[in-house]
């Protein structure tokens, strides 16, 4: 009875063991992607390329170009430009997150949870 409650207690401990090691190792991999994305950049353009927009893979915005030919549209038209550049760098950092953590989850042995 006792040589059964030590194996028990010995495979607990090995459980427990292979749980805080895979804590780590997640917790790892978490930042290093983090840090990767915070250090990416992904561009959009307006329909017509006279603007782009740039955002980083947090998708705060980095950076707003303009041509003078977006300028002469007038303010209106100007604005709708913008936002279609902006929208179009969104959606680009939001794709290259979603394959990352899509990677991230593979590379842990996690199920695809994603469907894709």
């Amino acid at each position: 009875m006792q040589a059964g409650k030590e194996a028990q207690n010995a495979m607990l401990g090995s459980l427990m063991d292979r749980l805080k090691d895979a804590q780590k190792m997640v917790r790892d991999e978490t930042a290093k992607l983090q840090a990767e994305l915070a250090e990416s950049q992904y561009e959009g353009f307006s329909e017509d390329e006279t603007v782009r927009v740039a955002v980083d893979g947090n998708q705060r915005p980095v950076s707003v170009d303009i041509t003078e030919a977006a300028y002469s549209l007038g303010p209106e038209r100007l604005g709708e430009l913008v936002l279609q550049a902006a929208r179009e760098a969104h959606a680009n950092s939001i794709g290259a997150m979603q394959g990352k953590m899509q990677t991230l989850a593979q590379n842990l042995g996690l199920p695809n949870v994603g469907g894709q």
